[in-house]
């Protein structure tokens, strides 16, 4: 049960990154809004610290929490 609910949680996760990456720049404001929502999903799955929120910088925190992925899917 507990893989399943952590499975779901990464492809929530996979989604919404996917979402962000795709969004042009001229699109920030969006990406802004995603941003919480990624951090979120990634603490549920023990990707990222729920809190604080992330800086202006949360390109820098998305890329880690894709390698953190790509990590877990090597494994």
């Amino acid at each position: 049960m507990t893989h399943a609910g952590l499975y779901r949680g990464l492809v929530e996760l996979k989604e919404s990154i996917d979402r962000w990456r795709k969004l042009p720049m001229e699109r920030l404001a969006e990406r802004d809004l995603l941003a919480p929502l990624i951090q979120t999903q990634a603490a549920r799955v023990n990707l990222a610290d729920p809190e604080p929120a992330w800086p202006d910088d949360a390109e820098a925190q998305v890329a880690r929490v894709v390698n953190s992925i790509q990590e877990l899917e090597r494994r």
